[in-house]
């Protein structure tokens, strides 16, 4: 009688601690929440730090370290681009190019005389020249003639001549044959027969010399008349030639001294162009806009911050400009968040020091390897974000909070994170409906970290429990 008294008690133990609970439950009023449908965007949160996309460094351009600073922009100044951010002392350039100048004087002069001077050797020169040029002009016309008209009448004439000899020898076979039927027929005689066969072999030997004499006109006599008038053509040219050489010759004095001329003004010219450009360096623009920072630079055996006075050496930058006309946000993202993300996922970023400013950016590069800067138990990978709109009052290294959309769906069913429990592995909630608390598997999409899409086991409008009840259920009613 025992045994089977704790049988029974055995087998309405779960049902004892349901009703409990759902007592305790309608008791204590538990909390709930409805499920709601709609639009659930799915973010990955972060934290993001702000920078300039890219940095600019101002380096001295002058020689050596003859930068002498006489000037400087205050430290953490925002500068725009073309504002002056530096100079130096020109007063040692200025001194380099007015020498320059004088030489320059000097030069030019020497070459106007030097030039003068080449015109009239140019000019005595000049007739003989234009005579040969002439001769050259008029025997090229001859060849030119020769080629373009003389050439082409006399062959037509020549190839005309052969065509009345075919057309000769022609009339002349038909009447050979003419005399052949005759004669079958018994009306021709021997003689006519005869007297047209020498008829048709004259006009045959007609044709053989019309064609050759056609052939020796375009093989022999043209090409050697035309060879005879490229060969006056090049005589006359070479006559040019070598009058233009006795021209140059005579010349030859006078070239040479222009031509040391021309190059020591162009010499002085590169200098003065060298000058002009190391005095505009001795001041320095800011080619972006962004906030001035000092680097240090070695002085005597210290490492210090640039200020005026400092001689800095050519290339070595004293100053770093931020570019803060575009910024972008690095994000260190956790390895079980890396595979939702992809370049060009839009991403909103508020700044800590800025609450209320909105900046919108995307992802426009993702890390492939592990972060090992990042010091921490659990692995990182780096997120590059582009900032599609900056603000004045945006510094490099401000934090800010980025919400990267990785997804979104236009209608679903979601309930706080809070709403699902785990038991051995799988999810439940709990509907609270009649003043009862039943529990209910459930399939879940994805969470943006506060709420969570519920794909199957909730409809719209159903109240679920915040917590979970006070007694846990049978393991039979999550199956």
């Amino acid at each position: 009688m025992k045994n089977k008294l704790s049988i029974l008690l055995g087998i309405l133990a779960p049902y004892l601690f349901l009703a409990y609970s759902c007592a305790q439950a309608d008791e204590e009023k538990p909390f709930t929440v409805a499920v709601t449908p709609g639009k659930f965007d799915v973010f990955v949160i972060e934290s993001a730090q702000l920078d300039a996309r890219q940095s600019v460094t101002l380096a001295s351009e002058l020689p050596s370290n003859k930068g002498k600073i006489i000037w400087l922009v205050e430290e953490g100044t925002y500068v725009k681009a073309g504002d002056l951010v530096a100079r130096f002392d020109p007063a040692p350039f200025e001194e380099d190019l007015a020498n320059l100048n004088r030489d320059h004087d000097d030069g030019e002069a020497a070459l106007a005389q030097a030039e003068a001077e080449l015109q009239i050797q140019i000019r005595a020169g000049r007739d003989t020249v234009e005579q040969n040029e002439y001769a050259v002009r008029v025997a090229e016309l001859k060849l030119r003639n020769l080629i373009d008209a003389d050439q082409p009448l006399r062959i037509t004439a020549a190839e005309s001549e052969r065509q009345s000899a075919r057309i000769a020898l022609e009339q002349a076979r038909q009447e050979h044959e003419a005399q052949q039927e005759m004669i079958k027929e018994g009306f021709g005689s021997e003689s006519m027969l005869k007297e047209a066969a020498a008829h048709e072999q004259e006009q045959k030997n007609a044709v053989d010399l019309a064609t050759q004499k056609l052939r020796l006109l375009k093989e022999v006599i043209l090409p050697a008349e035309v060879r005879q008038a490229e060969l006056e053509v090049e005589n006359h040219k070479r006559e040019l030639e070598n009058s233009r050489q006795m021209r140059l010759h005579k010349l030859a004095k006078q070239n040479n001294v222009l031509a040391r001329l021309r190059n020591q003004l162009a010499s002085l010219e590169s200098s003065q162009h060298h000058a002009e450009e190391l005095l505009a360096r001795t001041e320095i623009h800011a080619p972006v806009q962004g906030f001035v920072i000092y680097k240090s630079i070695p002085v005597g055996n210290e490492r210090r911050k640039v200020r005026v006075g400092d001689s800095v050496w050519n290339r070595h930058g004293f100053i770093v400009l931020p570019d803060m006309s575009a910024m972008v946000g690095h994000v260190n993202i956790r390895e079980q968040s890396i595979g939702k993300l992809a370049v060009g996922q839009p991403v909103t970023l508020k700044p800590e020091a800025y609450p209320e400013l909105v900046l919108n950016g995307h992802i426009d590069l993702v890390g492939t390897l592990v972060d090992d800067a990042v010091n921490r138990d659990e692995n990182f990978f780096h997120v590059r974000i582009a900032l599609d709109n900056v603000d004045p009052r945006l510094r490099p290294g401000m934090r800010a909070q980025a919400a990267i959309l990785t997804d979104s769906f236009a209608d679903v069913l979601r309930v706080p994170i809070e709403t699902v429990f785990y038991s051995d592995g799988k999810a439940v909630c709990f509907i609270w409906d009649d003043d009862e608390a039943r529990p209910q598997p459930v399939q879940l999409g994805p969470s943006d970290g506060k709420y969570v899409v519920v794909e199957q086991g909730l409809e719209a409008v159903q109240q679920v429990l915040l917590t979970r009840p006070r007694q846990a259920f049978n393991q039979d009613a999550f199956e």
